[in-house]
């Protein structure tokens, strides 16, 4: 047994324990404390690891946090994937990592060639330039050889499964190319790299060499920061099943992932490989090339009754390749709230039936709220949803999101059997709200904004018909509710229509207006306001308050509780006298102003980072 009492380790027995504690007269009490451990770019592992001596290496600090332990890194770009080694014991026992107060902590995917003694050479052939590279600078992991499919497709049938349902972009790699910061496309033959920004690699057997072309337009790849993807991870642990871990303030970045189907271990930057009680908190994600975040199926073995009761909380994730967070079976009992995802796979290099901002498969008891999800894209081969929870999910809240420019699905409930899901005040732009072979989802004063309500039984397998399905008190401008099928089970009422979007024949006690109501948002450094008129008829309403018997079956939320929307997008409580449609308990006659999300301020410092610019 270890024991730490003022920072200094004594091992008993416990014999020795008990034996100290039945022969004392005083009573023995002792507490765990953690120390803190220091890391550095000015340090060296065969330091002490304190604030005057630290470690060079995360993975060195790793190597020896026990439960209680912080890991505390200072400024400066960590290429490493980050390997955590142990769990912590309790909420009140965790193992930290965390970024210094106010400093830049990097950990990073990539290389800089440059650092390495190589140099890119312009060739006056092909009239690109292209650098080449040995087996020894990538070691035992060359992404520019690796399909983006994950390792264990590679030896199966071709089918949609086979390939993890990716549906095309079939031939890209997990390698890119990085000019101050911003990612490179990849294109499939040195002749394709037609436009700037666009890279293609040639590997020889046996990976002796690999030759990568790019195309930088004016720029000289030998004057500016250019990095090429090296590690498949970020920070994960390669034991499956460590809990109590908090990853808290880095910005992770360029990393090479593969894709993440939901039947295979699921890889991303940061990964909890089927541990629980992990923190993920305040980091800001780049370029990975698969997911963000995976909270989903393990390396190995682990105990799964007790995975999940994750907190996912006020990250940032921009620009990852299939997903800002995914997950599968493992994820349950846990909390994904305050995220800005942007531009998931916006280059539509690849993609299929993976593809969202947010994707759920297999798990209970989960809140998604308060997220700012902006920009899904696919082809016409897949999908790209918003928030997507697929198969076999229970007892769902999703709440007051933001939800702009899904290609798709803003929000997409598939093939769950048992509910409930509850889906309130949320604020989706575009695209559709749709329910295919779900049963037990309320719908509940959400803002519709060009989007269509849609519901849809799927026929293969033993999917399950629609049933109590319910829409309460939310808003269309313009849009509308889809005809369900005949034998959907579903209540309609009290909802507000505006701009010809069109309404449900069953809903009774609709709202409409002939009145033009105009909707605008702006996306600005500082966060999203909206700007639109509100008709008499929008505001003055007084509908009932959304409860467990408003709906056709009782709703419950995490905590046992009968659901009771009685507060707004806002937090707000709703005038019970006046209940209006929609997120917001109180808007003005005519123009209102609303700021419906507020940005932290490194998002902009963040999206400068990754756009290209060098700066002076």
């Amino acid at each position: 047994m270890r024991i730490r009492i003022k920072s200094k380790v004594i091992h008993l027995c416990l014999s020795e324990m008990l034996s100290l504690i039945l022969s004392s007269s005083l009573f023995f009490s002792c507490v765990l404390q953690g120390k803190e451990i220091h890391v550095a770019k000015v340090g060296n592992d065969a330091n002490s690891g304190s604030l005057n001596a630290p470690y060079l290496s995360i993975n060195k600090a790793a190597s020896l946090a026990i439960a209680g332990d912080t890991i505390t890194v200072h400024q400066g770009t960590y290429r490493e994937w980050v390997k955590p080694q142990f769990s912590g014991l309790s909420e009140e026992q965790r193992i930290y990592y965390r970024a210094a107060e106010r400093e830049e902590v990097i950990i990073t995917g990539s290389e800089s060639v440059k650092g390495a003694g190589y140099s890119w050479q312009f060739d006056e052939n092909y009239k690109q330039w292209k650098l080449v590279l040995p087996k020894a600078f990538f070691g035992d992991f060359n992404p520019f050889s690796k399909l983006i499919r994950q390792d264990q497709y590679i030896d199966v049938d071709e089918s949609s499964e086979g390939w993890g349902w990716l549906m095309y972009g079939r031939n890209k790699h997990r390698g890119n190319v990085y000019l101050n910061g911003l990612g490179f496309s990849e294109r499939e033959s040195i002749q394709a790299l037609t436009e700037v920004y666009t890279w293609h690699a040639e590997v020889t057997p046996e990976d002796r060499f690999t030759v990568i072309w790019a195309n930088f337009g004016d720029k000289d790849p030998n004057q500016e920061n250019v990095e090429i993807n090296l590690r498949p991870f970020g920070i994960a642990p390669l034991k499956s099943g460590l809990s109590y871990i908090s990853i808290d303030g880095f910005t992770i970045k360029n990393i090479a992932s593969s894709w993440a189907p939901p039947t295979v271990f699921q890889a991303g930057a940061v990964v909890v490989n089927g541990g629980s009680h992990w923190n993920i908190i305040n980091n800001n994600i780049t370029y990975s090339k698969g997911v963000c975040i995976s909270i989903g199926l393990p390396s190995g073995e682990a105990e799964h009754s007790l995975s999940g009761h994750h907190i996912i909380k006020e990250n940032i994730m921009l620009r990852c390749g299939q997903a800002g967070i995914a997950g599968q079976s493992w994820g349950s009992h846990s909390t994904i709230m305050g995220n800005i995802i942007e531009d998931t796979n916006y280059l539509k290099e690849y993609g299929g039936w993976e593809t969202a901002g947010i994707k759920l498969h297999n798990v209970t008891d989960v809140t998604i709220s308060d997220n700012f999800i902006y920009g899904v894209s696919t082809n016409d081969l897949g999908a790209a949803h918003g928030i997507w929870i697929d198969y076999e999910n229970t007892n769902f809240t999703i709440a007051n999101n933001i939800i702009i420019k899904a290609q798709d699905a803003a929000i997409m409930l598939e093939a769950n059997w048992q509910g409930p899901f509850l889906i309130e005040n949320n604020i989706l732009i575009s695209g559709t709200a749709a329910v295919m072979s779900s049963v037990d989802d309320v719908w509940a004063h959400n803002l519709f904004v060009d989007v269509n309500g849609r519901w849809l039984n799927q026929t293969y397998g033993d999917r399950p018909a629609v049933k109590n399905a319910v829409w309460l008190n939310n808003t269309f401008i313009s849009g509308g509710i889809k005809k369900a099928p005949k034998d959907a089970d579903y209540l309609i009422d009290n909802n507000f229509y505006a701009n010809n979007a069109k309404s449900s024949d069953i809903d009774i006690n609709k709202r409409e207006t002939i009145m033009a109501v105009q909707f605008d948002y702006a996306i600005t450094d500082k966060g999203v306001i909206a700007s639109f008129t509100v008709p008499d008829e929008w505001r003055l309403q007084s509908l009932p308050l959304v409860t467990a018997a408003t709906t056709k079956h009782p709703i419950k939320r995490r905590n046992g509780k009968d659901a009771i929307i009685d507060k707004d997008f806002f937090g707000q409580l709703r005038n019970q006298q006046q209940i209006i449609a929609g997120p917001f308990a109180k808007l003005s006659a005519g123009h209102n102003q609303l700021t419906l999300y507020v940005f932290p301020e490194r998002l902009a410092k963040l999206k400068a980072s990754i756009s290209g610019i060098r700066e002076n």
